[in-house]
């Protein structure tokens, strides 16, 4: 469904048109007129997008409320409480779709932002790709270019949550033509773009990929058409690099935002009221180098600490608790495959960098091919691994220290699923992955952060007596792969815990 909000004049005239009619925010003569303005036919030139969305239906009071707030409201609600109260809603709206705050300060980003807006200005850039880790500043990037593109017309649309292609194209025609267009094709839009030199940002395409619907096969249909044709710009924001037989369809340009130098994180974390010595700094650096985990943790750091990172640095803490952190992390955790999010275990389990045959060795009933797939994407579409200089792959600490948590939940689920009676089919990472790797030096880190976490989080739901009596016969009954050596693992850390 297309939505729109009240800018922030409009609503100053919404108040003035209200109170001269002596209602207050939620009166019910406001709803009834409304009620009464959304079930009479609009104006010429809407009548077909009327008789398509519009039903006998009520403004609710929630509606209400969220149009007085500047929150996006259904088009049909939008245009009836205007009605309602004698204003135009197309003056009212609020057609200026970036997100509400000004645009930040980009540190270090200013060859980014110099070379996007060259390809920007280059009339032949129809398609550009910006893509990168969560928490690099793609999107903060992106405002600075869409508040410098004063002469065009644009349109900014999130795919937060994904919605049919045709509602998109809706919104699109409606935001860049001013509400003059409500409804249309992607032809449509395509014409329209050939028209008037337009600038489109769509952020969070990485979302459509996780949907369940046919979304994505539909939007890489839309970006192959808007891919030539016209003198606008479709600008893509995502957490993933462009498929490769997409790119060498639609030809974009593409720019990965990666992490910021030394001396720019540096001036970052002096900017967000953070201090420590040099040594502290580089430390520090190393382990947080990206700007939205280190603005996260910098209040928690002010007031506790008073900005200064020398006591984290110095007791070795390797990622802060912020709970916001690991939603970050988690959120692209979603968005891997089952392969993918299974290698990102086994680091988990190795807990140091590794080399390719003992990745091998870790999923030996995975096929080259496929392996090999799963880690390139990792490496250059997620970039959730880096590939050292020693031929090894790494993962950084801040990122595995939340892989780690999401696996001891998994291990810990399947187990206690098993224990309950529940499908033995559901125990698949105890049977497929094994809590501590054939390595001595760091066994003692595995038995700490793998099995005895699990341990620990089991006891959190279920009485003690239970896992103890539970585990024993679960060793005889599931079999499989890794799953008896680790029961009985799992076995001697409960003992340690009665």
């Amino acid at each position: 469904m297309v939505s729109l909000r009240l800018s922030e004049s409009g609503k100053a005239m919404i108040k003035q048109a209200r109170q001269k009619r002596g209602w207050t925010v939620d009166d019910d003569r406001w709803l009834q007129a409304a009620t009464e303005a959304a079930n009479t036919p609009p104006a010429i030139g809407w009548e077909n997008y009327w008789n398509t969305h519009y039903a006998s239906f009520s403004p609710s009071a929630t509606t209400l409320k969220r149009f007085l707030q500047r929150r996006n409201v259904h088009i049909e609600n939008f245009q009836a409480l205007c009605a309602a109260i004698g204003v135009d809603w197309q003056t009212v709206a609020d057609w200026e779709t970036t997100p509400i705050d000004p645009a930040p300060l980009c540190y270090g980003r200013l060859p980014t932002m110099t070379q996007l807006q060259t390809w920007l200005d280059d009339r032949q850039s129809r398609v550009i790709w910006l893509y990168g880790r969560a928490g690099m500043g793609k999107t903060t990037v992106a405002r600075n270019i869409f508040h410098q593109s004063k002469s065009l017309r644009t349109a900014w649309y999130s795919l937060e949550t994904a919605i049919a292609l045709p509602d998109l194209v809706n919104q699109l025609l409606l935001s860049l033509s001013q509400g003059k267009i409500a409804q249309g094709t992607v032809a449509d839009l395509l014409h329209y773009l050939k028209q008037h030199r337009c600038l489109v940002v769509l952020d969070q395409w990485e979302t459509l990929l996780a949907s369940q619907e046919q979304y994505p096969d539909d939007y890489q249909t839309l970006l192959r058409s808007l891919s030539t044709g016209h003198q606008s710009t479709v600008f893509v924001i995502s957490r993933q690099r462009l498929p490769t037989l997409l790119a060498q369809r639609i030809t974009p340009r593409c720019y990965e935002l990666t992490g910021l130098t030394y001396e720019d994180d540096r001036d970052f974390l002096i900017a967000e009221g953070l201090k420590g010595c040099e040594d502290d700094l580089r430390k520090f650096i190393a382990i947080y180098n990206n700007p939205q985990l280190i603005k996260l943790m910098a209040e928690r750091i002010r007031t506790v600490h008073s900005g200064s990172i020398a006591t984290l640095v110095e007791s070795g803490v390797s990622i802060y608790g912020n709970q916001d952190i690991a939603q970050v992390i988690r959120s692209e955790f979603r968005y891997l495959s089952e392969l993918e999010q299974s290698i990102l275990y086994w680091f988990a389990l190795w807990r140091r960098s590794i080399d390719y045959s003992e990745l091998r060795q870790s999923l030996p009933d995975i096929s080259l091919p496929h392996l090999d797939d799963a880690l390139y994407s990792l490496i250059s579409q997620q970039s959730l691994i880096r590939k050292l200089e020693s031929a090894e792959y790494a993962v950084d600490p801040v990122t595995l220290k939340e892989i780690t948590n999401l696996l001891v939940e998994q291990f810990a689920r399947e187990i206690r699923d098993l224990i309950e009676g529940r499908s033995t089919s559901t125990a698949r990472l105890i049977i497929s992955h094994s809590f501590v790797v054939e390595d001595e030096v760091i066994r003692a880190e595995q038995m700490q952060r793998i099995v005895r976490a699990i341990a620990r989080l089991l006891q959190t739901k279920l009485p003690l007596a239970t896992l103890r009596q539970s585990i024993q016969p679960l060793k005889t009954q599931i079999t499989a792969g890794y799953a008896a050596q680790n029961l009985a693992l799992l076995e001697q850390a409960i003992e340690l815990l009665a």
